[in-house]
């Protein structure tokens, strides 16, 4: 149990103004939804917040596997702190612009609007070509 806006975060879809950083981190690692929402007045003492019930299960499907997660975190927090921007700009200083051209991925979506599965793959894919 947790709080509310938090549960809201670590559940959030794309499009969505509660998906960011948290909910692309989580959702990497488990498959996460909403179990129940509990309001103050049936706890005692009374929080001043509403509190949330989420499931977490985690994944253990090979297709999901991160190649290196403290990369792909720097990179959604790269993404995320100017999520009003394009990717293509906002990830200017992390990925150089001769490398997002080389990769196939559309680079003219904000963070917040890229499934959490196109992340690790651009993470994979980045990766790969470190290493090449």
């Amino acid at each position: 149990m947790m709080q509310r806006e938090v549960a809201e975060r670590i559940i959030g879809v794309p499009r969505t103004k509660n998906y960011g950083i948290l909910s692309v981190w989580v959702q990497a690692f488990a498959s996460v939804r909403l179990v129940l929402k509990a309001p103050p007045d049936v706890f005692r003492p009374r929080p001043r917040v509403e509190s949330a019930v989420i499931q977490l299960k985690w994944k253990n499907d090979a297709e999901q596997i991160l190649k290196n997660d403290v990369y792909f975190l720097k990179l959604i927090k790269s993404a995320f702190q100017k999520r009003r921007k394009v990717l293509r700009n906002a990830l200017k200083g992390f990925i150089p612009p001769e490398i997002q051209n080389a990769i196939h991925f559309d680079f003219a979506r904000r963070a917040e609007e890229v499934p959490v599965e196109e992340w690790i793959m651009l993470s994979n894919r980045l990766q790969n070509m470190k290493r090449s």
